[in-house]
């Protein structure tokens, strides 16, 4: 489920798994001995170098294709290869594809935000009950009960229920 590459001394791609070519939508002939120095991302060349003076690194965000411009938001976990002898010769790199969780994510906070402004100006009272408390009340709310949120959150929410309504209301 992940993508897989090598990578020798001087960033160069030596090896892939089919994940890892499917991941940049690029066949693995086109991936192999190419240069990750190319990809003039300085925070990803770090965390590869750091990984050939023998010690892991890790890298996330926001990965632009050189040649495509396409993005994706990859969780890289970079390991350095070592010899026989245990002389770095290269790295591993072990690549999670976030992209999708990423885009639901930003999809879910515009929606959030989207949401909140309809609320906060619809011209009727929105509240939200839990356990015979206001824990939301927009801002219609406060205009017509003329309390601050703050008040009514202390307030029990039968007190604005006529007191023949209530049994009907706890019904509910």
């Amino acid at each position: 489920p992940v993508g897989v590459f090598l990578f020798d001394m001087d960033l160069v791609i030596t090896e892939c798994n089919d994940r890892f070519t499917g991941m940049m939508m690029r066949r693995r002939e086109e991936i192999l001995g190419f240069c990750s120095e190319d990809l003039k991302d300085p925070e990803v060349i770090h965390r590869m170098r750091e990984t050939l003076t023998g010690d892991p690194s890790s890298w996330e965000g926001w990965f632009i294709a050189p040649d495509t411009g396409l993005r994706f938001y990859h969780s890289v976990n970079y390991s350095p290869l070592r010899d026989a002898d245990g002389n770095v010769i290269g790295g591993i790199a072990v690549v999670n594809d976030l992209t999708q969780r990423k885009n639901a994510e930003e999809q879910l906070l515009v929606a959030e935000e989207r949401s909140r402004l309809l609320i906060e100006n619809a011209n009727e009272s929105i509240v939200v009950i839990q356990d015979w408390r206001f824990i939301f009340v927009n801002p219609k709310f406060v205009q017509l009960t003329g309390f601050t949120a703050d008040e009514l959150a202390s307030r029990q929410f039968t007190e604005f229920v006529h007191p023949d309504d209530r049994e009907q209301i706890a019904g509910r």
